[in-house]
C-alpha cells in the first residue's frame, strides 16, 4: 500500500506500473471512484486483453488522460455546452463519451499515438481524467514514454473494487487468468462508486448515460452560472450593470443559463434604484422593469460564494469583496478589462448617468464575450 509510503516507494510503484503498461501488460490502478484495469492504447494488445475479460464492459474503453490541458490541446471541443462540461467536471468522477466525425477521431488518434479502435468505437471517443494523484502520475509517466492509457473500471467487470484487496485472486500478478504484472494499492477510493457517464452529442447537447459517483443534478448545475456586479450602495452602477447584462444575455452561447445579480459593499438594504439610473437604462432602449422593483443588498460572503465571476466597478470594490471572502479572490475582477474604475454617477446630471450606462454597456459586452461557456 503506497497511500502512506515515502517518496522512494511511491516513485518505485508508479514506475513499475508505467513500465508494465509500456510493455503491453495490464495493471490495476486506483482512481477516486473504483480501481480499474489499465493498459496501453498504442497497440491493440492491451485493449484486446480487456475485451477478452468475461463480463467486461464493451468498447470504447475510456482513454485516461493525466491533465485537462492535454485534453484541450488534443480535442479542442467546438460546442459551448461541451466545453463547459469538460472544463467544469474534469478532473473528476466522470467518463465522457463524445460523438465525433471520423476525420476528427483520426486526428485525435494520431496526436494521441493510439491504435485504431482503442480509444474510440463507431464514432465515439471515450475519455476520463481521474482526480487521483497516483493515477495521474502513472498516466503521465506512460504518456511521456509514448503510450496513451485505456482503462476499464472494476464496476464494468461486475465488481466494485473500492480498495485493492478486492482484486480477485485469479487476477493477482503471476496467475494464469489475468496475467497482471502490477497492482498499485493506494488505499480505499474516495467515492467507492463507478464514474458517471455523460454522452456529448453531435448536435452540441448532452445526455447522462449512467449516474454514478456524480449525481445527475450536479451535472445539470454546471450549466447554470451566476454573474455578480458590485458597487458601493447598490442603487446606481451595479443594478444598472445587471439590467444591461440581462438585456445582452441573448448574445451568450445557448445551453447555459446565466443569472445576473448585484450588491453593494456599503449598501443600506432595501433602497430602490435611483430615478436617474432607471432613466439612463431606458435611454439605451433597455427594459428597466427589473430596476423598478430593485432593492439594494449588502454584499455578503454567500453572494460571493454563489457567483461564478464577480465584476467590481472599481479597484476599491474588488479589495472590499476580497476582504469579505479571500477565497473568492480568483473570480473577482474589475469590470473594465484595462483596470480603470467606473466612477460613481451619484449626484450627477442625467447626462452623467447616461454616459455611465453607455460605458457599462460597452464593458459588459466585452466581458460577456470572455465568459467561457
Amino acid at each position: 500500500n503506497i497511500a502512506n509510503a515515502g517518496a522512494p516507494d511511491r516513485a518505485k510503484a508508479i514506475n513499475a506500473a508505467s513500465e508494465s503498461i509500456v510493455s503491453g501488460r495490464l495493471v490495476v490502478i486506483p482512481t477516486e471512484t473504483v480501481y480499474g484495469l489499465a493498459g496501453s492504447a498504442a497497440t491493440s494488445e492491451a485493449p484486446d486483453l480487456l475485451s477478452a475479460i468475461p463480463g467486461g464492459a464493451p468498447r470504447p474503453f475510456a482513454w485516461h488522460i493525466h491533465s485537462l490541458e492535454l485534453l484541450r490541446e488534443i480535442m479542442r471541443p467546438s460546442f459551448p455546452v461541451h466545453r463547459r462540461l469538460l472544463n467544469r467536471l474534469l478532473p473528476g468522477p466522470v467518463t465522457f463519451q463524445i460523438d465525433l466525425s471520423s476525420i476528427k477521431l483520426g486526428r485525435i488518434r494520431e496526436r494521441a499515438g493510439a491504435a485504431p479502435g482503442t480509444i474510440d468505437d463507431h464514432g465515439v471517443l471515450a475519455i476520463r481524467i481521474p482526480d487521483h494523484p497516483v493515477a495521474r502520475e502513472i498516466l503521465e509517466s506512460a504518456w511521456k514514454r509514448g503510450h496513451p492509457v485505456v482503462a476499464q473500471g472494476a464496476a464494468g467487470l461486475g465488481a466494485a473494487w473500492a480498495d485493492a484487496s478486492r482484486v480477485p485472486t485469479n487476477w493477482q500478478p503471476g496467475t494464469a487468468t489475468g496475467g497482471l504484472s502490477v497492482v498499485v494499492d493506494a488505499g480505499p477510493t474516495r467515492y467507492r462508486r463507478p464514474s458517471t457517464t455523460i454522452r456529448l452529442l453531435a448536435d452540441g447537447g448532452y445526455r447522462i448515460v449512467a449516474e454514478g459517483a456524480l449525481e445527475a443534478r450536479m451535472v445539470r448545475k454546471q450549466l447554470e452560472r451566476t454573474v455578480l456586479f458590485v458597487c458601493t450602495g447598490n442603487t446606481c452602477r451595479s443594478p444598472m450593470a445587471a439590467a444591461i447584462a440581462r438585456h445582452l444575455a441573448a448574445e451568450l452561447p445557448p445551453g447555459v443559463t446565466t443569472r445576473f445579480i448585484s450588491g453593494g459593499t456599503a449598501a443600506d438594504a432595501g433602497s430602490p434604484a435611483s430615478n436617474e439610473t432607471i432613466a439612463a437604462i431606458e435611454s439605451l432602449g433597455i427594459d428597466a422593469g427589473s430596476l423598478q422593483t430593485h432593492r439594494s443588498r449588502e454584499l455578503t460572503r454567500q453572494m460571493l460564494a454563489e457567483a461564478e465571476v464577480v465584476f467590481a466597478m472599481t479597484a476599491a470594490h474588488a479589495r472590499a469583496a476580497m476582504s469579505i471572502d479571500p477565497s473568492a479572490a480568483d473570480k473577482i475582477r474589475i469590470l473594465d478589462p484595462e483596470g480603470r474604475d467606473v466612477p460613481d454617477p451619484i449626484g450627477g446630471s442625467r447626462e452623467v448617468y447616461t454616459r455611465t450606462a453607455e460605458r457599462l454597456k460597452d464593458l459588459i459586452q466585452r466581458r460577456l464575450r470572455e465568459l467561457d461557456a
